[in-house]
């Protein structure tokens, strides 16, 4: 008999989502090995004693959050899951993500179906799998995504002062699982809704993400050049 998938999930929480990542902590706890809330606040933020929050100051920003999340994770697999996302049952998020890391050989990352993102099916999807409900995919973008705890070790040793705001992580990750054998898959059974939005300054994000990026193992880079080929492609 397989030994469970232990998954940790951990929420992302702001001034402007508070009341609800500690909402989806608490629907999402008795489904997983460990739930956890990183939040950004310069004042103390009202929880339920038996929610685990790990605070960071309220200039904190995805790229923060990032770092402390790897630093706390603890299980086979990581769940993050930004609290301005919806969705019917957290409890089917989580036993979904479960399921999947259990079935699916080398499964490195998983998101599910996310309508609120600037990477929709058409534009990243890679393959079809034997499961309709599946699709190879070189964006998962990072508002809910589920990592494997060997991708989770090799983010590690990266440098993520270079990317405060957090983009080009999504990448990292997922050139690395390609480079190593790993499959990355977008779960169409699952539905998440999110507003799609940003609070900062997208050109300096785009800087960062190239300069992040530009510190990744050279077979990593291939892959990433090869996954913005497949995008750029679909958006001509």
């Amino acid at each position: 008999m397989a030994v469970p998938i232990r998954v940790h999930a951990i929420i992302y929480s702001w001034p402007a989502v508070h009341r609800k990542a500690f909402e989806i902590a608490q629907k999402i706890a008795p489904h997983v090995h460990r739930a956890s809330v990183v939040a950004c606040s310069d004042t103390p933020v009202r929880h339920d004693a038996g929610i685990e929050v790990f605070m960071l100051d309220n200039s904190c920003y995805f790229g923060r959050q990032f770092e402390k999340t790897i630093e706390v994770f603890d299980g086979d697999v990581l769940l993050q899951i930004a609290a301005d996302t919806t969705t019917e049952d957290w409890g089917a998020v989580a036993r979904q993500c479960q399921m999947r890391f259990q079935s699916v050989p080398n499964l490195a990352v998983w998101s599910p179906d996310i309508d609120g993102t600037t990477w929709p099916n058409h534009d990243v999807t890679l393959y079809n799998t034997d499961d309709p409900k599946l699709i190879g995919i070189v964006q998962s973008d990072c508002i809910v995504w589920a990592l494997s705890r060997p991708l989770v070790d090799f983010l590690r040793t990266l440098d993520f002062s270079k990317t405060p705001l957090g983009w080009g992580i999504d990448w990292a990750a997922i050139a690395h699982a390609y480079a190593n054998g790993g499959r990355v898959l977008r779960d169409l059974s699952i539905q998440i809704h999110h507003i799609l939005g940003t609070g900062y300054n997208r050109e300096e994000a785009d800087r960062q993400r190239h300069i992040f990026l530009a510190t990744l193992p050279e077979n990593d880079r291939i892959q990433l050049y090869m996954m913005y080929g497949v995008v750029d492609a679909r958006r001509r």
